[in-house]
């Protein structure tokens, strides 16, 4: 019989592996008018809600978070430094390079620097053919391109697009009318990528449940455009159908944080308490079939912090009732990397036998 003989030092094999799996979490947030330079309340006063804005992300441990109702500029200033300053969970966040901004309010995106790059920001233009008996949508949807990276493996990046919106508010058929023309234009940008994108789309849509006198169907038009079968990019949207100011479906409502009397703490706002379900987190079938590389967590979406407020009651979470008009919602992805991408910089992976 043959011997193989292994010499007296120890023998490496050297395996590199390229599979890694990111967790990230994806936020949205209506924060109500922020920053009011103006409010001197103590809890309604911008650092007071920075801090509470803080808090939530954290809480949440977010990664991605777009947010809506943010007045100018300077309001991504001091959330991002508050995030950066105050914060425990030691992530590095950045923002978006550009406020973009419709009529006095606008949206920014802020993310966790450690794992995503920012590759690029548009505002989707408005298609004026999707206008609705002279109802078009007032309010622009934010494009954010974005790579997560491989941590083992920087050369290895999966790229998603985030689309953060706020369609027009209330009631009535000219409103349901804008937030459908909102809806068109967000289908008709989308529907130009290929099926295999990864698409999340978020963000204060002001949909209305089915148990509105005035809604001419449900789900709303702009919410069924969305949701039908006939786009390249349909989205999908895991909760489903729900009734509006109906208890059994208080732990998915948004809106409102407060109940009815609250001032809003110098901010305004809504103020009946929980009765509707506005704030929503989309994907398309490739993020939820896994197709390329990103692959919606089961059972992660949720109404962040709602913890079983009543019909028309008002948050117990101090942090969301100051900074906020609507609860946030929330959901994970599990990013993954190509394995065929080439890899020059993992760290090895190291295996050793001991000699004979």
């Amino acid at each position: 019989m043959k011997k193989f003989l292994f010499p007296a030092l120890f023998l490496f094999l050297y395996i590199t592996s390229n599979a890694q799996t990111e967790r990230i979490t994806v936020l949205t947030y209506n924060i109500l008018g922020f920053p009011n330079s103006g409010n001197n309340d103590p809890n309604g006063s911008d650092a007071a809600r920075a801090i509470h804005f803080v808090n939530v992300v954290e809480a949440a441990d977010a990664d991605v978070i777009f947010v809506q109702e943010m007045t100018d500029a300077t309001g991504a200033d001091i959330l991002l430094n508050s995030l950066n300053t105050n914060g425990t969970l030691g992530k590095t966040y950045g923002k978006a390079p550009s406020y973009i901004q419709y009529g006095t309010l606008g949206n920014m995106l802020f993310f966790n620097e450690d794992i995503l790059n920012l590759i690029s920001q548009v505002a989707l233009p408005t298609n004026f053919d999707n206008v609705i008996n002279g109802n078009d949508a007032p309010r622009g949807i934010c494009e954010f391109v974005m790579e997560v990276e491989n941590q083992n493996c920087t050369q290895q990046k999966t790229e998603l697009r985030f689309y953060d919106m706020h369609l027009k508010a209330s009631q009535g058929q000219s409103n349901y009318e804008s937030r459908e023309a909102g809806a068109r234009d967000l289908m008709d940008y989308i529907n130009t990528l290929a099926a295999t994108t990864n698409i999340i789309a978020g963000g204060d849509f002001n949909f209305y449940g089915d148990n509105v006198s005035d809604l001419p169907a449900f789900p709303e038009p702009g919410y069924s455009y969305m949701t039908s079968n006939v786009h390249t990019n349909t989205l999908i949207d895991p909760i489903g159908a729900w009734i509006r100011d109906n208890a059994t479906y208080t732990n998915i409502f948004t809106q409102s944080t407060r109940a009815a009397g609250n001032p809003g703490y110098g901010n305004g706002g809504a103020s009946g308490g929980m009765d509707d379900r506005f704030d929503m987190i989309f994907f398309n079938g490739a993020v939820n079939t896994n197709a390329n590389y990103v692959q919606y967590v089961a059972g992660s979406y949720q109404t962040f912090g709602n913890t079983g407020v009543p019909l028309n009651g008002q948050s117990s979470n101090t942090d969301i009732l100051y900074m906020s008009d609507h609860y946030p919602v929330i959901l994970q992805l599990d990013v993954t990397f190509d394995p065929a991408n080439a890899c020059s910089n993992c760290a090895p992976s190291v295996i050793t036998f001991p000699a004979n």
